[in-house]
């Protein structure tokens, strides 16, 4: 019987160790964070439990024109987030003009399985941003994600999806006048156009090319020498505007195949930890067994002895 005990003893401690190491291996995947930063443009980042950003996607094309040149792995999420905001402020889509009745709005969206880590992280994030907009004068807010249950319900009542139903309050950021019923109405592609319009860049060229169309429409011997000026003024923006355009599209490519390899890295030294905890594990198990087994032999060994 005694030694009955000692084996079931054994084995409860190797078991007990064994858990021990999945609780830990799974705590490790847990406590990444998926953190989403929406101003059309907008970004992810994915967070380690340190707070460190170790991926970055950008999720519409806006998003990688502002990443463009930026370097946020490896840095605090709170200084990659502020240095994002910095950037869309840089390129227009932040308004420094803003106003109090108007003002720039942000929503951060956290993702954790720790709600106590999401709502602590989601506070720093807001108040980060705040703080931005403070110290630079610039009327914004940001706001949090409603939470995903609620946006679920939601979306059934409307009859949509889930994933329309964020668009389209992304949507009513820019155009708070408009209903969550009236945009449910129309289609994702027409409430991308919805926001594409309200990109100050598209809308420049689109003034540019409006005004060029109306001074071509004059015959040029009935031209005023300011309106042919202007037309030469307008054709050399807009050639070089292409010529922008082409240069980021060559920037963005060598960006996304640097952030690529990146991420195929970072999934590879993932693959290569969770094999060494494996691999491990299994080492671990069978010196146990080795161990509950030759203390099983020895202890037959002295009954025959």
């Amino acid at each position: 019987m005694k030694k009955i005990i000692v084996g079931i003893t054994l084995i409860a401690i190797a078991f007990g160790f064994v858990m021990i190491g999945v609780v830990t291996f799974n705590t490790l995947q847990a406590e990444e964070s998926y953190v989403c930063v929406d101003i059309n443009p907008s970004v992810e980042f994915v967070v380690n439990r340190n707070e460190i950003v170790v991926r970055v996607n950008a999720l519409d094309a806006d998003a990688e024109l502002v990443l463009n040149g930026l370097t946020l792995v490896d840095k605090n999420v709170e200084e990659a987030t502020e240095l994002f905001v910095a950037a869309a402020t840089e390129l227009g889509y932040i308004n420094s003009d803003a106003t109090e009745e108007n003002p720039n709005a942000v929503l951060i969206s956290v993702l954790n399985l720790n709600n106590r880590s999401t709502n602590a992280l989601k506070a720093k994030l807001m108040n980060r941003i705040d703080g931005y907009m403070l110290n630079n004068g610039i009327w914004g807010i940001a706001f949090s994600s409603e939470d995903m249950a609620a946006i679920i319900t939601e979306a059934e009542t409307l009859g949509i999806s889930a994933g329309k139903l964020r668009m389209i309050k992304a949507v009513q950021i820019s155009y708070p006048e408009k209903t969550t019923e009236e945009l449910a109405s129309l289609s994702i592609k027409e409430l991308v156009e919805l926001v594409k319009a309200k990109n100050p860049a598209e809308t420049l060229i689109t003034n540019y090319q409006n005004r060029l169309a109306e001074l071509n429409a004059i015959a040029e011997v009935d031209r005023t020498a300011e309106q042919t000026q202007e037309i030469a003024e307008i054709t050399a923006k807009l050639a070089n505007i292409n010529e922008l355009r082409l240069k980021v599209q060559e920037d963005r490519a060598a960006l996304k195949a640097s952030q690529d390899a990146k991420n195929a890295q970072h999934v590879a030294n993932r693959e290569a930890k969770r094999q060494a905890i494996e691999t491990a594990m299994e080492n671990f198990r069978n010196n146990i067994q080795s161990r509950i087994q030759e203390i099983f032999q020895n202890h037959f060994q002295r009954d025959f002895d």
